[in-house]
């Protein structure tokens, strides 16, 4: 039996929603969405340091495992050379990360890849074709015809109405995202680490599967553009939660052998193995690859150990300064050192807008937080604390030992208190413990050991 013929007025449908669907998309290109507009700020601000920075320098490439967890800072401080985060968002997928590393590097650098394991699997995803066709035209243009095809054929109809529903209502508030200027994010800080982030890591999990042909073509053809322009590569491996459960899996050590395999024959020098950059969960802020602060601090000390050989013969470009000012996520973690929420706290104030004071506050009769160290140490307990409505004793309990009672006047004034305490290595509980329900403001509370940040 013959098939019978589609009707005009079907092809013709067809065809009007197709044409319509290729010039909306058009007309979309170049138009900023909602969705991507963290991304611009992200991406500038490391292009303005890049541009800004004279002189051999280490730039970090990767996705944001490398903007969590290493601190260019630190590590620019340590080895005494200027470094520079480039870590992006590891959903613009691995060619158009090292695309912009193109951008970032010049000739004399070292970039240093720290890429997480699906970089090697997912090699772009709806954040590319998200970012690109509202920012970057010109990457677009580039493309191959039927990558372009599969760009528009694929773009979700969310995405694709998002710019036009944006000229209809009111433009959304600025996406804050706190960095120094080396270009390492701030905003991890274990006093934002809620009980909700804590509970969301036990649930993550590293997708570690042998990398994709293209990833190999894309690591070697970046291989190939580096020796071209005098640019040397190293590579660490991403810091990353050590699931028992992920290390168990027959796959996962062949897998990340083969990644190594594939970097020394494209040349490219990791300076450590696999299983050395795997860290405690109580060190991550909210994903499997996002470390807090104190974890981003271990991580850095240990790859700058790790750097140090790969950088003494070498000349470079002066360590720069930050710049004036000091961003209010800086203010909490000189005021909130080492404080992990967990219950009874007030949502911290002040960091929007930018020049606003840091403070929160406790409630109820009762704050919960943690403590981590890996080791067993003494340490200092600081606080500037007021009741403004009446005076009350607050007790702090250590893993449900009582070790401070410190009495807090009825003023408008902060008053200082001090104790020290002593802590087990791993999770240390703190309660405070007010003697009634009025809230207590809070401008500072901090724990601190002896060298700043535990040792490794």
């Amino acid at each position: 039996m013959a098939l019978e013929r589609p009707p005009l007025s079907f092809l013709a449908g067809f065809a009007a929603a197709a044409a319509l669907w290729l010039g909306v998309f058009c007309a979309d290109i170049g138009m900023a969405s909602t969705s991507s507009r963290w991304m611009v700020g992200l991406i500038a601000w490391k292009e303005a340091i890049a541009r800004r920075v004279q002189g051999p320098r280490i730039v970090v490439t990767g996705g944001s495992g490398a903007l969590y967890g290493i601190r260019a800072r630190d590590l620019s401080s340590a080895l005494g050379i200027p470094v520079i985060n480039g870590g992006l968002h590891a959903g613009l997928g691995l060619e158009y990360i090292l695309h912009e590393a193109r951008r970032l590097a010049r000739p004399g650098d070292t970039v240093l890849l720290a890429l997480e394991y699906e970089l090697y699997v997912r090699l772009e995803d709806d954040t590319t074709v998200d970012y690109v066709v509202a920012h970057d035209p010109a990457y677009f243009e580039q493309l191959g015809l039927r990558r372009q095809l599969d760009w528009i054929l694929g773009m979700p109809f969310h995405r694709l109405a998002n710019p036009w529903l944006r000229l209809l209502g009111s433009e959304p508030p600025p996406y804050f995202i706190y960095f120094n200027p080396h270009g390492d994010v701030l905003g991890n800080h274990e006093f934002f680490k809620s009980q909700g982030l804590r509970d969301s890591i036990t649930l993550d999990r590293a997708d570690i599967r042998r990398y994709r042909p293209r990833a190999a073509q894309l690591l070697e053809a970046f291989a190939e553009w580096a020796r071209e322009h005098r640019v040397r590569l190293l590579a660490t491996h991403p810091n990353m939660i050590g699931f028992e459960s992920t290390l168990r899996q027959p796959n996962v050590p062949r897998d990340l052998e083969a990644i190594d395999a594939l970097h020394r024959s494209l040349g490219i020098v990791f300076v450590d193995r696999w299983d050395e950059t795997m860290m405690d969960r109580g060190l991550f802020f909210d994903t499997v690859y996002h470390t807090d602060n104190v974890g981003s601090t271990i991580r850095t000390r240990d790859l700058a150990r790790r750097l140090r050989p790969y950088i003494d013969a070498r000349e470079w470009g002066p360590p720069f300064l930050p710049g004036p000012g000091v961003s209010p996520v800086e203010l909490v973690d000189r005021a909130f050192y080492r404080i992990e929420p967990v219950s009874g706290f007030d949502r911290m104030a002040g960091l929007d807008p930018p020049e606003g004071e840091v403070f929160t506050r406790i409630r109820g009769s009762r704050a919960e937080a943690l403590v981590r160290t890996l080791r067993a140490s003494g340490a200092r307990f600081t606080a500037r604390l007021r009741s403004p409505e009446r005076r009350q004793d607050i007790e702090v309990l250590v893993n449900a030992e009582p070790v401070i009672l410190w009495t807090v006047g009825s003023t408008d004034a902060y008053e200082e208190f001090a104790a020290d305490v002593h802590l087990k290595a791993g999770d240390n509980h703190l309660a405070l413990v007010k003697s009634a329900a009025n809230a207590v403001d809070v401008r500072e509370l901090r724990v601190d050991l002896p060298g700043d940040a535990p040792a490794h």
